[in-house]
């Protein structure tokens, strides 16, 4: 295990959840769909290990719906990156927005949605990454 964090040791190393998963020096973590609420819901939230990673996020809304999903990234309680996505026709709902992130060593990361309409609605989060150093 490098860089310490969920390693992944079978021969199907996939899996749904808010943690990260190793495999080599690669990382990846996928939420599964996510029902976003009208207040902060964590769709990944992990503590790196012991080395930087150079990793990108992509946020998604999966439902044909006008609402907006107000997206944000936090490193250590600290509001990094965020942006709205709505989920009707919208580049973001069909590719999603490329974050990059250079994450330091021992940061929470917390990747998390807030439904900016009246009820929740589906989201996901993609995390993929390279551990470097």
């Amino acid at each position: 295990m490098l860089g310490g964090g969920n390693p992944v040791g079978s021969s199907n190393p996939s899996g749904i959840g808010t943690g990260i998963n190793y495999i080599g020096n690669r990382v990846y973590g996928y939420s599964g769909i996510v029902a976003v609420q009208t207040s902060d819901t964590n769709l990944l939230k992990f503590t790196n290990g012991s080395n930087l990673l150079i990793a990108t996020v992509q946020c998604f809304n999966t439902e044909n719906s006008a609402e907006l999903i107000k997206w944000q990234i936090s490193f250590d309680s600290q509001i990094v990156s965020q942006y709205h996505s709505e989920g009707r026709g919208s580049a973001e709902r069909e590719h999603g927005n490329q974050i990059p992130l250079v994450i330091a060593p021992y940061a929470e990361v917390k990747i998390f949605g807030e439904c900016q309409g009246g009820s929740p609605i589906g989201g996901c989060a993609l995390f993929t990454g390279k551990i470097v150093g």
